[in-house]
């Protein structure tokens, strides 16, 4: 569908007044709001990097007419980064606006039908994730639990176990590596209770 097309569709002037209060009329001249709400909606729409909407930009009359331009521009009007400041500055809910705005804007165009949004892909590749990195002592103590796990279902009784209830005995809080007699610390209760 034709940029041409959906830009007289879009309520341009309802946009641009939820961003009115990060403009101000002092200082140096604000680059242009329709400018960067139509980046964003193509962006959104093409599945494009910012980069790559800068560029397609400069080359297609469609997409300057989409942001607002009236004549061909040989030249993008902000640098590239303006459109991660612009991001920055702005409220995470407001520029869930600009991504409902193109979705209703391809849903009512019948570019994409409900079935199209039943299912949605999320890239995590930039989220914090909870990776515990195993060290050398972390892969000792696995390896001495499986084996005692493995010694327990062959029927064999071991002196000793690492299987942790509660340390007294040590200032260790997950792995005490003391035996059951007086002579390496602590009392035999003390180990009793440590080791199930």
């Amino acid at each position: 569908m034709s940029q041409y097309y959906l830009s007289d569709r879009i309520d341009w002037d309802k946009l641009e007044g939820m961003f009115d209060e990060y403009y101000s009329d002092k200082g140096r001249k604000a680059i242009s709001t329709r400018l960067m709400l139509g980046l964003m909606i193509l962006k959104y729409m093409k599945n494009l990097s910012d980069e790559e909407i800068c560029d397609t930009w400069v080359e297609n009359p469609y997409y300057q007419y989409f942001c607002g331009e009236r004549l061909f521009q040989y030249k993008l009007p902000i640098d590239r980064s303006s459109m991660s400041k612009w991001r920055k500055r702005i409220d995470v809910g407001k520029l869930d606006k600009i991504l409902q705005e193109s979705l209703r804007l391809a849903y009512d165009s019948k570019a994409l039908s409900l079935e199209d949004v039943r299912k949605v892909a999320v890239d995590t590749t930039v989220q914090e994730k909870a990776v515990d990195y195993p060290s050398e002592i972390k892969l000792l103590l696995d390896g001495i639990i499986d084996l005692g796990r493995s010694a327990s279902r062959a029927g064999l009784r071991l002196k000793q176990n690492y299987r942790l209830r509660e340390v007294s005995c040590c200032q260790s809080k997950w792995l005490c590596a003391c035996s059951s007699n007086e002579s390496f610390g602590g009392s035999k209760k003390e180990h009793e209770q440590a080791y199930v």
